[in-house]
């Protein structure tokens, strides 16, 4: 990617690529993070995966001339690599190690989604909210003495929850000593107090 890769930079809140578009590229997250998301018939938005620095997404449509299926949106100013999909397709060909790690990225999402399903089918409110605020905390990985900057409304997609049903759920973390917040920023103050909820 580095060799070849395509700079694209994109601005906080902009679309990469939107579902339906036709798909061209398999990108690398240089700097920055990346949402993809789908919208259920209403126009909400669920969001699928939360991408960061070294993170690649786009692939799903690789080896198919299919659209993409979801929509990929910058949640910060942020800086890609970009590879268009027939010299990616020869990259793959020529080796084979890295094509069993995309098998493997592939089978790690579907796992993930089943998952992520059976929570928002079955989990109450405050299982999800834990669920959703853990979720963020493994892809994000800050530094234990920052937070997780992203929106209410993010969490509460990612969760499947309405936004003022994730704020309640907050409001009690924050009241039982797991979590702090400050604005968009939330620190997770009690880790195992949290899983100990799912």
């Amino acid at each position: 990617f580095s060799e070849n890769g395509e700079v694209l930079e994109f601005a906080s809140k902009a679309f990469i690529y939107k579902e339906g578009h036709h798909s061209n590229y398999v990108f690398l997250v240089k700097e920055g993070v990346v949402k993809t998301i789908t919208m259920d018939e209403f126009g909400h938005e669920l969001i699928n995966k939360i991408i960061r620095e070294g993170d690649f997404f786009g692939y799903n449509v690789l080896m198919e001339n299919t659209p993409y299926q979801e929509s990929a949106i910058a949640i910060k100013p942020t800086e890609l690599l970009a590879i268009n999909k027939e010299m990616m397709s020869n990259i793959l060909v020529k080796n084979h190690h890295l094509t069993l790690e995309f098998i493997d990225m592939l089978s790690t999402d579907i796992i993930s989604y089943k998952e992520r399903l059976l929570q928002m089918a079955y989990g109450s409110v405050r299982k999800k909210a834990a669920s959703s605020i853990l979720q963020f905390l493994n892809q994000l990985n800050p530094a234990p003495q920052e937070g997780i900057y992203i929106s209410r409304s993010d969490l509460a997609s990612v969760a499947g929850i309405a936004p003022e049903s994730f704020i309640r759920a907050l409001t009690e973390f924050k009241n039982e000593g797991l979590i702090s917040s400050k604005g968009r920023n939330i620190r997770v103050l009690d880790v195992d107090g949290l899983k100990s909820i799912l």
